[in-house]
């Protein structure tokens, strides 16, 4: 038999209308859709009546199945000669462990394709009128995760992120704008890790739910700039 296919599609922050049309036209095919919590009620509407649906999904404190179990499912699935979607909400590649599952697809010669989605680091702040970098103000983009791989240290320099000459956080200016991608417990630990690092100010925080409205998340925003 041969191999079928895995897509590693984005859907988006939540929003139907985000969706991507190459993600729309690919789920139309798909025979299994492998999918995860964060995907939007609207998108998970579109997926065909034939296929057949896996929830891999993964709350604070609760995962449904591990990563490397998703990792064989997606592998198993393909080996049976299936099309796999392995749907994803935001982007596949930006805290989405897409690499991860790639991994084991490319050592058994697994085809694969990856379909971008629109992250929610840009598309929350801007349905809150927040823009993410500004000629005056934000010069570079800082995007981090609040979660680290179980059993391994917060390897983030925040002194060297926050602190430095011209960074966001300092009190006079902001040239440099990051979202803390992490919900509201993470959100508390990183301006924790930020005081402790010698930065002794608080994240301006812009609060938005996801543009479907499934969660929310803290964005952490230039003093002046925004308030939340």
């Amino acid at each position: 038999m041969a191999a079928g296919k895995v897509w590693l599609v984005g859907a988006g922050p939540g929003d139907i209308g985000l969706f991507t049309l190459k993600g729309a036209a690919v789920l139309q095919q798909a025979d299994v859709v492998v999918y995860d919590s964060l995907v939007g009620e609207g998108v998970l509407a579109k997926i065909p009546e034939h296929a057949r649906l896996i929830n891999v999904g993964k709350r604070a404190n609760h995962h449904t199945m591990v990563q490397e179990d998703i990792n064989k499912v997606l592998l198993e699935e393909a080996e049976k000669g299936n099309k796999v979607v392995r749907l994803k909400g935001g982007d596949p590649f930006l805290f989405g462990r897409g690499g991860e599952e790639l991994e084991l697809l490319s050592e058994n010669g697994i085809p694969y394709e990856i379909v971008p989605g629109v992250t929610s680091p840009i598309s929350v702040p801007a349905y809150n009128g927040i823009p993410v970098t500004h000629r005056d103000f934000c010069s570079s983009l800082h995007i981090i995760t609040g979660h680290k791989r179980a059993g391994q240290e917060y390897d983030i320099d925040f002194k060297a992120l926050n602190c430095s000459t011209g960074g966001y956080l300092q009190r006079t200016s902001c040239r440099r704008h990051g979202p803390g991608y992490a919900g509201s417990s993470s959100s508390e630990r990183n301006n924790s890790r930020t005081e402790a690092g010698g930065c002794y100010c608080r994240y301006p925080q812009g609060r938005g739910g996801q543009t479907g409205d499934r969660d929310t998340c803290h964005y952490c925003c230039g003093k002046g700039m925004f308030s939340g």
